[in-house]
């Protein structure tokens, strides 16, 4: 690195609220990642000495991992390399910095596991648990179905609108990560469940200033992350499932149902809204060792 320049760790915490408006009005992420990344960016800047020479970015960067617990798992330190790394990215295009992080920081090789997946027993099982004897069991049961029924994230859920849903074609119009956009269809048994709920219960929730929401609680707001995942983990207990189904655990169930089921890779792909095909093979290794299982269990020839 050349030409480098001091800088000071008062103008590096001056800069996190602005770098928070960057993520969430230009990058588009939601809240819970904004967060994340600052949380990972204060803990950085807090080992910095008060002044900070570019050219020795790299060491603090290698001193300050270095101090961390050796129990942190690598997913862990991927994304807080990820967190930092961006930082240092946003403080180049701010010419903050005189060097791009890309030319001394590197991302880590993280290794995936394959994560555990309801079958579609249990699945089904945890669906009709919640029949839907209230306004509120029916608002749940609508919510379980579709993101089961169309593998949204969390976040595409809650911030759904009644203008994405199309009703003539069975699709939902998806604004995903960056801005994205995909159509996802949605079958006849959650259209069943997802209009008999906009019909007989939102009208009890809905007020003009969230008016557009599809999801509602009954304070008469949108849904938020920790109501969702307070619905679906309840939901599991009650259909006695454990480990505990979350919202992405529906999403995982999605995709890996569809795999078994014959559909093709890129269409999962595109169903998913993942910008590679790379994340989406992950779900090829849940698949093969579901087949390794059976074939264990069932082959006259173990």
């Amino acid at each position: 690195m050349n030409n480098q320049q001091r800088l000071s760790r008062k103008l590096l915490k001056s800069q996190l609220q602005p770098y928070r408006r960057y993520l969430r009005f230009e990058k588009g992420l939601a809240d819970i990642t904004i967060k994340g990344y600052i949380e990972d960016i204060e803990q950085f800047i807090k080992k910095l000495p008060e002044t900070i020479e570019e050219d020795k970015m790299l060491q603090y960067i290698e001193s300050y991992f270095a101090s961390l617990p050796s129990t942190l798992k690598t997913t862990t330190l991927a994304r807080k390399t990820s967190s930092i790394r961006s930082f240092l990215a946003y403080l180049y295009m701010k010419r903050l910095l005189k060097d791009h992080p890309k030319n001394y920081m590197t991302h880590p090789r993280v290794r995936r596991s394959v994560f555990w997946v309801p079958t579609e027993e249990e699945v089904q099982k945890l669906l009709e648990t919640i029949q839907p004897t209230t306004p509120l069991r029916l608002r749940n049961r609508a919510i379980l179905e579709l993101l089961y029924g169309s593998g949204l994230r969390a976040s595409e859920l809650i911030h759904l609108k009644l203008h994405q849903i199309l009703w003539d074609e069975l699709l939902l119009r998806i604004h995903g990560k960056g801005g994205y956009e995909r159509y996802v269809p949605f079958n006849k048994i959650c259209a069943h469940f997802l209009k008999r709920y906009i019909d007989e219960v939102r009208p009890e929730f809905v007020v003009p200033r969230y008016e557009e929401y599809v999801f509602l609680s009954r304070k008469k707001r949108p849904l938020t992350r920790e109501m969702l995942f307070f619905i679906v983990k309840n939901a599991s207990k009650e259909a006695g499932i454990y480990p505990i189904i979350t919202p992405h655990t529906l999403r995982h169930a999605f995709a890996t149902h569809m795999l078994e089921n014959g559909a093709d890779l890129y269409a999962v792909q595109q169903l998913l809204g993942h910008k590679t095909i790379l994340t989406t093979e992950i779900y090829l290794k849940v698949t093969s060792k579901r087949v390794r299982e059976t074939i264990d269990k069932h082959h006259p020839r173990p």
